[in-house]
């Protein structure tokens, strides 16, 4: 039996698809509910990926907005942030010329 649950005033059948209409994967479904006991704030929650970030004097949405302009995954981002900055900088440049 599949169980149902609700999410931005819909039910849905099963946690793959309210991952599906979240945009998150299942485990994070699954994280929500274990951490929140509830799907009230997914896809709301700001943390980690989906916070505001500054770099290079520019306003980031999300950490994988600068990951995606840069065109590196979000692990290597992180370790970038720390120990390439430059090379980020150097990658944002080529790829907005």
């Amino acid at each position: 039996m599949t169980n149902l649950y609700e999410w931005n005033g819909k039910t849905y059948r099963g946690m793959p698809a309210v991952a599906k209409a979240a945009g998150v994967n299942v485990h994070t479904v699954k994280r929500h509910l274990s951490d929140f006991g509830n799907l009230d704030g997914l896809g709301r929650i700001v943390g980690g990926n989906f916070k505001p970030i500054r770099f290079a004097g520019r306003d980031w949405p999300t950490r994988k907005a600068l990951s995606e302009a840069a065109g590196i995954s979000d692990p290597t981002l992180r370790a970038w942030l720390v120990e390439r900055p430059d090379e980020i900088k150097a990658r944002l440049a080529r790829r907005s010329a």
